[in-house]
């Protein structure tokens, strides 16, 4: 599973408009090429817009703010105004746009400054980012199977890759529940071979910090199991791409669906249960009396879940 010295390979510091302008193949190739060959083929074609919103927004903001704060201090403004629709927001906004930088709330700011305190009370991470040897926002060129690739990697000290990512949760069985979907594990396989490239023998790392108070952090490692599905999955899509295999995979064919177990249990939980009526535990059928939404099982410990969780999560 291990990747091999590649003489070609090389470490370099390059801008975000210079990184998404290569012409190399990165890891968000595959995850689009595995939504679907066309629409990956649509976004080579310039025909999608890149993908902006006020979350990525915020997350490259504190990207900037734990990784390189010399950036955040050039490329940010804080906004004295407790409104976005005030005129003192937007002649602020007129003025950081004038100085090449864009501008943040107060509010975020804030929030911004206490996720980065409780990534910093972790010694894993605050022992690697304070390391003078680290290397931060940094891109790996190199060849994945036989075509050119890159990776962008957050910080690379030692032995470790850690990659930051800001999400609604911490706790690793939500962000397990997140890995496939995203392609999660593609990036753990991508980044490990593209350090083994230029020498370095890696573990990946996940640093996972929520953006709700109070701002939970945890460190999360993939098994090999999740490499091995990977290299398989990225090898069927540099495949794909290589043979010029564009198609849409819905392209003739007509689907039938089925519920699923949870929606399927959902009548139970949509039903209005008034507190303290005697329930079942749908995990482990335990009888218990019912308090309110998000309430815990006495006997396993699983969350006994209402309509507004099963909005979120596959429950069961």
């Amino acid at each position: 599973m291990g990747g091999v010295r590649q003489p070609d390979a090389k470490i370099v510091k390059m801008s975000d408009e210079d990184y998404f302008a290569d012409k190399r193949i990165g890891r968000s190739d595959i995850f689009a090429y595995h939504k679907s060959p066309a629409f990956y083929k649509a976004k080579l074609d310039g025909e999608i817009e890149p993908a902006s919103s006020p979350a990525m927004f915020f997350g490259s903001a504190f990207h900037a703010m734990v990784l390189e704060p010399e950036e955040f201090s050039s490329r940010y403004r804080v906004s004295e105004s407790t409104s976005k629709t005030s005129k003192a927001y937007k002649s602020e906004q007129e003025l950081a746009r004038s100085e090449g930088a864009q501008l943040i709330t107060s509010h975020d700011y804030a929030t911004m400054v206490k996720m980065r305190k409780s990534c910093m009370e972790h010694d894993f991470f605050k022992s690697r980012l304070e390391d003078s040897d680290s290397l931060k926002e940094n891109v790996i060129l190199f060849d994945l199977m036989g075509v050119p690739a890159k990776a962008k990697v957050d910080l690379l000290a030692g032995s470790a890759i850690v990659d930051l990512k800001t999400s609604a949760s911490a706790d690793p069985e939500d962000f397990r529940g997140s890995l496939l979907k995203y392609g999660y594990h593609w990036q753990s396989f991508w980044y490990k071979q593209a350090a083994a490239a230029v020498g370095i023998d890696c573990e990946f790392y996940f640093a996972v910090i929520s953006k709700s108070a109070p701002h939970e952090f945890s460190i999360i490692k993939l098994s090999s199991d999740y490499d091995e599905l990977a290299e398989e999955e990225i090898s069927s899509a540099i495949e794909g791409i290589s043979m010029g295999r564009y198609e849409s995979k819905w392209k003739g064919a007509v689907f039938t669906l089925s519920p699923r177990g949870w929606e399927t249990r959902r009548r139970e939980y949509d039903a209005d249960v008034d507190p303290g009526e005697e329930s079942t535990c749908g995990w482990c059928e335990d009888r218990y009396l019912r308090k309110g939404m998000g309430d815990d099982c006495d006997k396993c410990g699983m969350m006994l879940c209402g309509p507004e969780c099963l909005d979120i999560h596959e429950c069961g």
